[in-house]
């Protein structure tokens, strides 16, 4: 008022009070996995207006870095460390104040890792142990499969980096499963225990009786599992270690083995230990010895048995080797024969093993016996004297020899001697000779008669053959001077010119018609004169030389 004017009021002027700053609270932290991720914080409770949002990696031990957004929403996306939020909030012109931070955690992206090592193992007889290495975050379980995870795998309650396994009988594949924060869960590598059917060794086929040192076969394995890793044969079968063959296949052949052996086969299947298949053994026969054998004969054209003996059976043969038998059996009857044949026979065993020499059996065709011929000297003075009769010109052999004073009128005396020549002597009276001679089995039949003279005692010197007959019949071959005065001879002769032909200073019943001078030929038939000197005495006279 002024003065007495009327009172003014003056212009107002107003304080205005505004709320303190309020930061609030964002809403919420989180866990996410790096790289892939998304979300929004919110701003609640603040008093003032906002005026821009940070981030921070170290939760704000230092400057934020500040974020252009005035809502009271902040988005984050596929953020790959973790991350601290908050809001910067002023009412009025009070001082601005932050809100509560709000964390965004983020955990690495799971990682599977490897799983070591897969196996091939025997069905029902194995063990081991599978190890995780590589991964990247919580293992939270195991899971085994059959189809190798092409349907869903079956759990294991195992969060250890190893899993075990044992006596599976299927080829089971196994994963660890992984799980870094809150990444999505991976799967490991699998590996893959792969189960393989145990070894079987089978059966080998089949057993043999053989004949030694001859034979050969196939033996083949059948219904086996597994690998042919080798062969073995054995001669105790197999009571000790066998002989390694080195034969990969399913076959294995033996050749002229000369012992009973036994084979078998090593099989193997995958890691399986190996074993060994059924033995077979292939049973040597030793050849048979060779048989006992029976000739036979016949006189004349005939068909004859033969036999053999002390064997299972027998073989015929033409031939001591080769050719194929021509008839079986302990027996074997010829064909019609007109010589005497050689054939063969061998024995066999049950096996059929043959001996490995052939018997020859003689079928022998005999011809008819013939006597032959008796020769010798034919005169002789009885007493002191001997002799020798020749028998010639026989077909067979010799059964004995018989004397007989009366020319076998009655039966004579039989000589056990089989020699060519019989040897007389002191003979007293004629006696005659004879030989029995068989061609067996035809019949025997004797010889001619040879007749022996027997002069009597003389007191003659010598005793001079008026000739001799040199043709080689046996009679009078030689020209014979009887000596009875114990010396010695000496023989001329001459031809009928006076010619001596034949001279012999010892004289022993030797001269044979042949002249011993110029030429050795017989004479001509004739008449001759000679000359025989005793001592000191000469005895003289004709001789005639008649073929």
């Amino acid at each position: 008022q002024n003065g007495s004017c009327t009172a003014a009021n003056s212009s107002s002027a107003t304080i205005t009070i505004t709320p303190t700053s309020v930061g609030g609270t964002i809403s919420s932290s989180a866990i996410v996995c790096s790289g892939s991720n998304s979300g929004t914080l919110m701003l609640t409770g603040h008093t003032g207006a906002i005026t821009s949002w940070e981030s921070s990696l170290d939760n704000f031990a230092t400057a934020g870095t500040p974020i252009s957004n005035t809502s009271t929403s902040q988005a984050y996306n596929n953020i790959t460390a973790t991350t601290t939020y908050r809001a910067i909030i002023q009412s009025g012109s009070c001082a601005s104040v932050y809100s509560s931070s709000a964390t965004i955690t983020t955990t690495p992206t799971s990682v599977g890792g490897n799983v070591t090592t897969s196996a091939v193992v025997c069905s029902g007889s194995n063990s081991g142990s599978l190890t995780l290495m590589g991964e990247t975050g919580s293992i939270i379980g195991w899971e085994s499969s059959l189809d190798n995870f092409a349907t869903a795998g079956t759990s294991i309650s195992n969060t250890s980096t190893s899993q075990a396994y044992n006596n599976i009988t299927t080829t089971t594949s196994y994963r660890a499963l992984i799980q870094s924060g809150a990444c999505p869960i991976a799967n490991s590598s699998s590996a893959t225990i792969t189960s393989t059917p145990v070894s079987v060794g089978g059966t080998v086929n089949s057993p043999a009786t053989v004949c030694q040192g001859n034979n050969s076969g196939i033996l083949t394995l059948s219904l086996y599992t597994g690998n042919i890793i080798g062969w073995e044969s054995s001669l105790d079968n197999f009571a000790t270690l066998g002989t390694p063959i080195i034969n990969t296949t399913s076959s294995e052949t033996y050749n002229n083995i000369i012992a009973t052996t036994s084979y078998r086969a090593i099989v193997q299947n995958g890691s399986c230990p190996s074993v060994v298949s059924s033995p077979v053994i292939i049973t040597v026969s030793v050849p048979p010895n060779a048989p006992s054998t029976n000739a036979a004969a016949a006189c004349g054209a005939s068909s004859l048995t033969l036999s053999a003996s002390s064997a299972f059976n027998y073989n015929w043969y033409t031939n001591a080797t080769g050719g194929s038998a021509i008839a079986t059996g302990p027996s074997f009857t010829t064909p019609l024969i007109t010589t005497s044949t050689v054939y063969y026979v061998s024995a066999s065993d049950v096996a059929g093993c043959e001996s490995t020499l052939r018997i020859p059996v003689n079928a022998i065709i005999a011809t008819l016996s013939i006597g032959g011929s008796l020769s010798g000297v034919d005169t002789v003075i009885a007493g002191n004297n001997n002799g020798t009769v020749n028998l010639s010109g026989e077909n067979g052999s010799i059964v004995n020899w018989e004397f007989s004073y009366d020319n076998f009128i009655t039966p004579g005396i039989i000589v056990s001697s089989t020699n060519q020549m019989y040897t007389y002597s002191n003979l007293t009276q004629a006696t005659y000779f004879r030989a029995l001679i068989q061609n067996s089995p035809c019949s025997s039949i004797y010889s001619d008669t040879f007749n022996v003279v027997v002069l009597p005692p003389i007191s003659d010197e010598l005793i001079i053959a008026p000739g001799l007959s040199p043709n080689n019949d046996g009679v009078n071959d030689d020209f014979i001077i009887i000596n009875n005065t114990g010396k010695k001879l000496n023989l001329t002769v001459f031809n009928r010119w006076g010619n001596l032909v034949y001279e012999n200073d010892d004289y022993q019943n030797n001269w044979n018609g042949k002249s011993n001078q110029s030429e050795n030929r017989g004479l001509p038939e004739g008449t001759y004169f000679y000359v025989v000197d005793v001592g000191s005495k000469k005895h003289s006279g004709y001789l005639t030389v008649k073929y």
